[in-house]
């Protein structure tokens, strides 16, 4: 990949963010974020111990790890699950528009 075809994707990357509010999310958030999102968090419940091990998360240390979950529930992005089933995990309740791809990107390149 060329210098300006890495720029160009990095820009779209961050116009991306900052349409969905995603910028405003420190780097862990955002890693924590990213691990539900691989592992079908939009989709259905993710096990704790399957999001901890997925490589985004596993290099925050245990106390951010949880910090960060912690701070993704206050900010209404995920919320833990328990149903009657047995069945307990982490669900992405962001809104659908976020994890959505952008119609257009607003930075020329």
């Amino acid at each position: 990949m060329s210098a300006r075809n890495a720029l160009s994707v990095r820009l779209l990357l961050l116009d991306f963010e900052a349409s969905t509010g995603l910028s405003e999310l420190s780097e862990g958030e955002r890693n924590v974020l990213a691990a539900l999102i691989l592992l079908g968090g939009s989709e259905g419940l993710v096990k704790p111990a399957d999001l901890r091990h997925q490589p985004p998360a596993a290099s925050l240390t245990h106390p951010t790890y949880h910090r960060m979950l912690r701070s993704l529930i206050e900010r209404g992005i995920i919320e833990y699950k328990s149903d009657v089933a047995d069945k307990r995990g982490y669900a992405i309740v962001l809104p659908s528009v976020a994890l959505q791809k952008p119609e257009k990107s607003r930075i020329a390149v």
